[in-house]
């Protein structure tokens, strides 16, 4: 069973991009010194955002809350940033904009890190949705590579008996973020 193609809820490991998306729209506002409030079971557009047990309280930098992980923050950092904003960069960085759904009346390509009836939920901002793990791995690459997007690929030169190559990856990074 090949759980790399297996969609999984990212939690926590999905607010890399949720970052990422507020420096790309607002660098202004947003940085790694940014003061948000961190403290937990804050109600956020309609919904209680919880905290992991321990979790500080009151305000907290991004760097901090990136560290220790806290909901309240992110959730708040998505719903500011706009959370097609954040769905975009995600997409931007890797993540597939379809994911093959295997549930219901057959499998089916839908639309990734959204409901079902389309809607984008504040949860995005802390991976409410499934994602597999090798298109984690491809979105983490992008932003390890600073921003520059080279496609999955598992081969990357082929040579025959002879030595001679026969084939080279050879596709060249592209800026993923604008």
């Amino acid at each position: 069973f090949d759980m790399a193609d297996t969609p999984e809820q990212a939690g926590s490991s999905f607010k890399p991009y949720v970052f990422a998306s507020a420096l790309q729209n607002d660098p202004q506002q947003q940085g790694l010194n940014t003061i948000y409030d961190g403290s937990n079971n804050q109600v956020l557009a309609g919904t209680t955002v919880h905290n992991a047990e321990g979790d500080p309280t009151g305000p907290i930098n991004v760097h901090d809350a990136m560290t220790q992980s806290v909901n309240t923050v992110f959730y708040n950092m998505g719903l500011k940033t706009g959370l097609p904003k954040v769905r975009a960069t995600a997409i931007q960085a890797g993540i597939p904009d379809q994911i093959l759904n295997t549930s219901g009346t057959g499998p089916k390509m839908v639309p990734s890190l959204k409901d079902t009836n389309g809607v984008i939920e504040g949860g995005i901002s802390i991976g409410q949705y499934p994602i597999r793990p090798r298109d984690q791995a491809q979105g983490y690459a992008t932003l390890a590579n600073y921003g520059n997007y080279i496609p999955t690929h598992f081969i990357t030169k082929v040579v025959d008996e002879q030595g001679s190559t026969l084939y080279t990856f050879n596709t060249p990074a592209k800026p993923a973020f604008g």
